[in-house]
């Protein structure tokens, strides 16, 4: 509880935001004499000691990580530390004898001015003098006030903490399980225009097989979306997920952070794939006055402007606000497909007290791409030679007057929370989320019989709308019983998910794939599905999160209810009822050995109450999954860095797979039980001052041992046996490169089978991506907190097929995009 103390404690007393503040208002109490660096001060602030994490590097990064670790306000002038080093700092230390550390060597001096604030100076607490002999108020600059939230905002490419795995605000050193974190510095260095391309860099996940999707397709382990039920989350609440198409897609721009967990989640979430989840973070009000505005543009004529401010509505910060929003439009490299979007979130938070916080959220995005989910290309001119050519990546399989895709999503929640005193803590989130689409598509499906340019095509027509009602509710308690600290959780989760859609299928005149005649004459399908599905679940969970010493045990239960009704309009309303129960559970222990080494074991099972038919209208049923894992993690002592080797062995049963009728399209079976074993390695670390380094490895062997047809025994679709990448950033210091970044990074997919019954590979691919950034105040003092950034993504614009689901089903992954990017900042 320390921690959270520090944080209560720094809340009370942040009083002073402005940036231009006479150092006198700011030189209060606590051993008014100005103590010498290195000299451990004797006060009520610096007397209790906590651990420290704090590399060598640039003072300015060095104090701001200081300010989060100690929970304090920093404040001093940056003039007297630009240019400056600092040795760094770690281990069981005071505050003031980790400030002694940092500024060893250094020339300045420290001292308390309150019950949560420090004040950096010259020795002496002499300032350099105006010429009239006035002292120079020079902008102050005013450290973190509390330490990291695992919720929250991260600096830089490490988060230390992470609650996508317990709830709580637990450190990822001290979980035993892997877990991934995108952080907004890692967004915003790669401008990802999708979440597919914000996980490319993350191990485990394969997100591009689809090539150019209008939804995000994405594969954990060798599981995907779509076999599990759905595995996106938000602010730690399920995102819907459509029978058809109306499935969630949120604008990067709106997210703080991205949370990777590997393997089953469902003691603690209640549905998720056994290959993980991705709960990613909502942009939420921060006690500090920002804004930022953001101009793009590049390839496919692609223009995007952006903006995101906040800060507080009164002088003493018990409001908060912030406003995000962004437009994009631009075409694509598929012809007649286009991309435009426009997506707005408020949020408001209120805090009371320094233990009462309430924040209120919604978000409205509409996208109207004017073209279709998939660009499919037969493997006969695209992976494989043809006698009448190569198919252009630009290939359009459908018709500009019948292909259309709109989809509307809008939702509102809140994010409540107290805490009663050191022991006890209640929370409670809940969201509702609306989700419509309307999806007309002519779409291939192979050559005819005989042909190498004569393309098969069919319609479908999908008409969907879809409501989810989600609540989760929380009561943690910090305690301990002897030698033993205990974080327990008690949850209550609720979610109601109704989803009415409309299907049509139907045939389409043929098509020249290589002299094609668009604008035909089309009819829209009737439709041969027309269906409500109304599923109510709960779910009761416990987890108690014990350490002693070094040694960190987890163990978690927990019970589900599930109803699923499903209404047949086109059956006289005919109602097919299913109960679904489930008993899961989560068991891990870590060992953190001083040297930063800390090896861990874990196994969990996971549940979902699928949703969904197979063609004749049978509900599916729920699907079941247990994982064993085994790693080490290792946090080198002094860096800001970590690195995770870990092994795992994951079946699921029930499986979802395509069916294998060619004439039940887009229809699922249950064909029995999948096993994923692999090795992953993950890696991000800040070497030196501005250097940044993501690595990556998987080796994953994905397959089907259990089935009643030709797929047993095969390795299932999407899942390269190996995939590694690497991403390298540095930010020149003070020379004449000051003020620009360059950054790069290689990814690299191995080969995946081509269809189920493995009769063919798609060959493996890697590309090369590319960022430079420049302050533009550099060139002038006009042009202060401004930047100007181009990033490149398939910068040698490889032509490559990112996967294929069979012989006539291929998917062309995305060719050199480059964006230019304008940013202004306040």
């Amino acid at each position: 509880m320390s921690t959270m103390n520090a944080g209560t404690a720094a809340r009370r007393t942040r009083k002073n935001k402005t940036t231009k503040i006479a150092l006198v208002l700011l030189s209060a109490t606590c051993a008014s004499s100005a103590m010498m660096a290195g000299v451990q001060i004797a006060c009520a602030q610096s007397s209790a000691s906590r651990r420290f994490d704090i590399p060598a590097g640039s003072l300015s990064r060095a104090l701001a990580a200081f300010g989060r670790q100690a929970g304090l306000q920093v404040a001093y002038r940056p003039a007297i530390a630009a240019g400056l080093r600092s040795p760094g700092a770690s281990g069981e230390l005071s505050p003031g004898a980790a400030l002694g550390r940092l500024l060893s060597g250094t020339g300045l001096s420290y001292r308390f001015s309150g019950a949560g604030a420090v004040t950096i100076e010259r020795l002496g607490g002499g300032d350099e003098a105006a010429a009239d002999g006035a002292t120079a108020l020079e902008p102050i600059d005013v450290g973190a006030a509390a330490p990291e939230s695992a919720r929250g905002p991260v600096d830089g490419y490490v988060a230390r903490g992470s609650a996508t795995a317990t709830k709580t605000d637990t450190p990822i050193i001290e979980t035993p399980q892997s877990i991934s974190v995108i952080t907004r510095e890692q967004i915003e260095d790669q401008q990802p225009q999708s979440m597919s391309q914000a996980l490319r860099y993350t191990s485990g996940v394969v997100s591009e097989a689809l090539g150019i999707q209008n939804h995000d397709a994405i594969y954990i382990r060798g599981f995907s979306d779509a076999d599990g039920g759905g595995i996106q989350y938000l602010d730690g609440l399920k995102l819907p997920y459509g029978v058809g198409f109306a499935n969630v897609r949120l604008d990067p721009y709106l997210l703080e952070r991205i949370d990777v967990l590997k393997g089953p989640a469902s003691v603690l979430y209640g549905q998720s794939s056994p290959g993980g989840i991705v709960n990613m973070t909502s942009k939420t009000p921060i006690d500090r006055s920002f804004g930022e505005i953001q101009l793009q543009g590049g390839s496919y004529k692609g223009l995007l402007g952006a903006f995101d401010i906040g800060g507080r509505l009164d002088h003493d910060g018990q409001f908060i606000y912030r406003l995000t929003g962004a437009m994009r439009d631009s075409d694509s490299q598929v012809d007649f497909v286009h991309n435009r979007r426009a997506a707005i979130a408020p949020s408001f938070t209120w805090r009371p007290d320094a233990d009462t916080k309430l924040t209120v959220y919604g978000s409205y995005q509409s996208d109207d791409p004017g073209g279709r989910f998939y660009n499919i290309v037969p493997a006969s001119g695209s992976l494989f030679l043809n006698q009448n050519g190569k198919l252009p990546r630009s290939f359009f399989d459908g018709d500009p007057t019948f292909n259309t895709f709109d989809r509307t999503q809008y939702y509102i929640g809140y994010a409540f929370e107290h805490r009663f005193d050191d022991v006890w803590t209640v929370r409670q989130n809940m969201r509702f989320f609306e989700i419509a689409g309307t999806y007309k598509d002519v779409f291939g499906i192979g050559y005819a019989a005989g042909s190498d340019r004569i393309i098969n095509r069919y319609t479908r027509y999908n008409l969907e709308s879809l409501g989810a009602l989600t609540n989760d509710n929380q009561i943690e308690a910090t305690f301990t019983t002897g030698v033993i600290a205990h974080h327990a959780l008690l949850g209550l989760d609720y979610q109601h998910v109704a989803d009415t859609n409309r299907v049509g299928v139907g045939s389409a005149p043929s098509l020249d794939a290589y002299a094609p005649v668009y604008y035909q004459s089309i009819p829209v399908p009737t439709f041969y599905q027309d269906q409500t599905q109304i599923l109510n679940q709960t779910g009761l969970y416990v987890q108690d999160q014990m350490s002693w010493a070094g040694l960190h045990v987890m163990a978690g239960l927990r019970r589900d209810w599930a109803d699923l009704d499903t209404t047949n309009h086109l059956s006289d309303n005919k109602v097919t009822h299913k109960w679904d129960r489930a008993l899961t559970w989560r068991a891990g222990a870590l060992y953190e050995f001083l040297n930063g080494v800390s090896p861990y074991f874990s196994y969990s099972t996971s549940f979902f109450p699928t949703t969904g038919v197979d063609f004749g209208g049978k509900p599916f049923d729920p699907t079941t999954g247990e994982q064993y894992e085994a790693g080490v993690k290792y946090k080198p002592p002094g860096y800001n860095a970590y690195v995770t080797v870990s092994a795992f062995d994951i079946e699921k049963n029930n499986v979802l797979t395509p069916d294998p009728d060619p004439t039940h399209l887009f229809a699922n079976v249950q064909t029995g039980q999948i096993r994923s074993r692999g090795i992953e390695v993950t890696g991000v670390m800040s070497l030196t001052e501005g250097l940044n380094a993501i690595v990556s490895y998987t080796h994953n062997n994905v397959e089907v041992t259990k089935a009643t047809d030709k797929t047993l025994g095969k390795t299932p679709l999407y899942a390269p046996r190996d995939a590694a990448s690497g991403w390298l950033d540095y930010t020149f210091g003070a020379d004449a490169l000051s003020g620009l970044t360059l950054g790069g990074g290689v990814r690299y997919v191995g080969w995946t089978y081509g269809d189920t019954s493995n009769t063919f590979k798609a060959p493996g691919y890697a590309v090369a991506d590319a960022m430079v950034r420049y302050r533009l105040d550099r060139l002038h003092p006009d042009l202060k907190n401004m930047e100007l950034q181009v990033n490149a993504s398939n910068l040698f614009d490889r032509t490559y097929v990112g996967g294929c689901s069979s012989i006539g089903v291929c998917y062309y992954g995305m060719g050199r995009t480059v964006l230019a990017t304008l940013k202004y900042r306040w």
